[in-house]
């Protein structure tokens, strides 16, 4: 009886997802229980976790998939899962050290980056059981190491999460639903928020302007973000120079 809101809140997303995926013909012509695994994955590993504006967590991975499918086409079954899943290693009540089993012999051990600590690799190896092992590695890559519980941004850090064009995919769908929802965070974590999208994530998924199979994604999304970060930049006194690819003049290089 206790578990019966939760219940019946994964359902709800259960139902929309499955909408999601018939209304975009994906369900037509894969076998989309990965994904509805992944769904489920989700789910568990965020279970009672709120974010700021009091919406469940899975609310956000949730929004992450709409914008993969919706906004930028993907209708590849393992990006989707990905997108689901790609919180779960970095924003989960879930791996706490103390949580993790020992590995048992033969079973699978993948190498995170440098950062995560060995409790790190060994909850990407359980996270393999779930949802695959290709799957669980770009999770982990997807993840930020914490210091001090904080999360560590640096050109290290981000040079190996955001080497892989489906990396800045994926990232570039949960930082838009995070600017979407900005209102809901305290006015430090906005400022923090809309600085570290300038100076930090713009120049990473900028280089898929130059990917000829992703560029059109990558300007689009690039455009939603900036839309973003300039609606709000002047409640917080900030002036950002606007990037060359937000002009209308903009054009791709042949």
């Amino acid at each position: 009886v206790e578990d019966f809101p939760r219940i019946l809140e994964y359902a709800g997303y259960l139902q929309k997802l499955r909408g999601l995926l018939k209304e975009t013909g994906i369900a037509e012509k894969t076998n989309v229980a990965p994904v509805e695994h992944a769904l489920l994955v989700a789910e568990i590993h965020h279970r009672g976790v709120k974010r700021a504006d009091g919406t469940p967590f899975i609310d956000h991975v949730f929004e992450v998939a709409k914008i993969l499918v919706k906004e930028f086409g993907v209708k590849d079954i393992k990006e989707i899962v990905i997108g689901l899943c790609h919180d779960v290693l970095e924003d989960s009540p879930y791996w706490k050290q103390e949580e993790i089993p020992e590995a048992k012999e033969g079973e699978p051990l993948i190498p995170a980056k440098e950062g995560h600590g060995a409790w790190k690799i060994r909850a990407t190896g359980l996270l393999a059981q779930e949802i695959g092992r290709e799957e669980a590695t770009e999770v982990a890559n997807l993840s930020r190491p914490r210091r001090d519980n904080i999360k560590i941004f640096s050109d290290k850090v981000a040079d190996h999460m955001y080497r892989q064009v489906l990396n800045r995919k994926i990232k570039m769908a949960d930082r838009l639903h995070n600017l979407r929802t900005l209102g809901a965070v305290s006015i430090r974590r906005q400022m923090d928020t809309l600085v570290s999208t300038n100076d930090d994530y713009f120049p990473m998924f900028a280089q898929d302007l130059y990917e000829p199979e992703d560029r059109d994604v990558a300007l689009y999304g690039l455009r939603q973000l900036w839309k973003e970060v300039e609606g709000w930049a002047p409640a917080h006194g900030l002036l950002f120079k606007v990037p060359y690819w937000a002009k209308e003049d903009f054009k791709f290089e042949n």
